[in-house]
Formats: C-alpha cells, sequence, structure tokens
C-alpha cells in the first residue's frame, strides 16, 4: 500500500541537515561552557591561593613586628644596664 501523500525527500533532507546542525551547534556550545567552567576552575585557584600568600605575609610581618619590639626593649634594657654601670664607675673615681 502506498502512503496517501507522496513523500517529500527535499523536506526529510532539509529536516536532518538542520538536525545535524543543530546537534552541531550543541556540542560547539557545551565545549565553550566546559572551557568557560575550567577557567573560572583555574581563576578561583589563583584566588585562593593569593588569598593565602596573603595570611601567610600578614602572619609574618606580625611576627617579625612582634620580635623586633622584643629586640627594641632588650636594647633599651642594655642600654639602661650601661648607663647604670658607667655611672657606678663614675662615682668609685
Amino acid at each position: 500500500m502506498k502512503p496517501p501523500y507522496p513523500r517529500n525527500t527535499q523536506q526529510e533532507s532539509s529536516s536532518s541537515t538542520s538536525e545535524t546542525t543543530l546537534a552541531k551547534l550543541a556540542f560547539i556550545a557545551s565545549a565553550i561552557t566546559t572551557l568557560g567552567d575550567a577557567i573560572a576552575t583555574f581563576a578561583a585557584a589563583l584566588a585562593l591561593e593569593e588569598l593565602s600568600n596573603s595570611n601567610s605575609n600578614t602572619n609574618s610581618n606580625s611576627r617579625k613586628q612582634v620580635n623586633s619590639e622584643l629586640i627594641n626593649k632588650k636594647l633599651i634594657d642594655m642600654q639602661n644596664q650601661i648607663d647604670y654601670l658607667t655611672r657606678e664607675i663614675s662615682k668609685r673615681q
């Protein structure tokens, strides 16, 4: 039995071509999205590394400041001791 209407092979071919084109576009869009996600992940990793380095530098600077203050205090104490000993020596002469 024949179909009630004749098939249009040009329409089927056009439909098949547009489906193929749509599938290719979907693939390209998916690839671009994946690349964008990879770039975003890389940027987040760099931001975390920078934040970690920033925190390390802040902690390092805090420790350096504390050490510097301790050294200054010790130097002041030593200077006071030298001054005291100098006065004591001057008294005995």
